[in-house]
């Protein structure tokens, strides 16, 4: 921590004192951040502890409701839309280019974390629809990927994180490499080369466990946005991935979280 916005990110009760001269010679900056008692308690005045108050502007809040009859869809979440801050990354996946299918790429990292609002759109608005032969996908290498490219995918260390998957589709994992002749195990390492992950046809599937492993490990929330066709599928995941609790979020898609 070397900063008053470092300091304040870094937890609910993190405040900062800008007092001058409030550091003895050859302490670091980081003995200006503590919590308001400890900061006090060192001596520092009360006018001089900076501790910003958080400002959340809710813009729909409907009452929840169990009514299944209405015309309306029922509504399980409040409040419905809130204004964020936020630094959306994108990236993409098929499938190994090896198995027994149309050409595919394994995951491309398509944009890193950005404040740009415009640039994720236009960049969503670009991809095209992909697919291949047999149904299950290279979901897992993808999140794989995601989670463990930290300096590529362009993760804070100070903010919360969050992968949304989106997919109508099941998921290859450990073992399924051996259709395309691919043995070697997955070692949960980054190979991300020109925003496209090189170890596709080399290294198999990582298991379910291996993924929440690296999620857990980088402090990552992962929520699916899937068919309701795969709800089973993705239900059944959740138990090892540590979710607990789905809703339905429209009439075509569950998210589970």
């Amino acid at each position: 921590i070397n900063s008053c916005s470092d300091c304040i990110r870094s937890g609910a009760y993190c405040m900062w004192c800008k007092q001058l001269n409030f550091t003895k010679p050859g302490e670091q900056k980081a003995a200006r951040c503590d919590t308001w008692a400890q900061l006090v308690e060192r001596g520092c005045m009360e006018e001089d502890i900076i501790s910003p108050q958080n400002i959340l502007t809710v813009t729909k809040n409907n009452a929840l409701s169990t009514n299944a009859f209405v015309k309306d869809e029922p509504v399980q979440l409040r409040p419905q839309e809130v204004n964020l801050k936020l630094r959306p990354g994108f990236g993409s996946f098929v499938d190994k280019t090896e198995q027994f299918c149309q050409p595919a790429f394994g995951y491309r990292h398509v944009l890193s974390m950005t404040a740009n609002d415009a640039d994720f759109k236009r960049e969503v608005d670009k991809q095209r629809i992909s697919g291949n032969l047999d149904s299950p996908e290279g979901t897992l290498d993808a999140i794989m990927q995601a989670a463990v490219c930290g300096d590529r995918i362009g993760w804070r260390n100070s903010s919360t994180r969050l992968i949304v998957l989106t997919t109508d589709d099941g998921f290859h994992m450990a073992g399924d490499g051996k259709l395309a002749g691919i043995l070697e195990p997955n070692d949960e390492r980054c190979y991300m080369d020109n925003q496209l992950y090189t170890k596709s046809n080399d290294m198999d599937y990582p298991s379910v466990g291996q993924v929440a492993s690296q999620l857990e490990k980088n402090n990552i929330q992962p929520i699916f946005a899937v068919t309701k066709n795969m709800e089973n599928v993705y239900r059944v995941s959740r138990l090892f991935l540590s979710f607990n609790l789905s809703f339905f979020f429209s009439s075509s898609v569950f998210l589970l979280l």
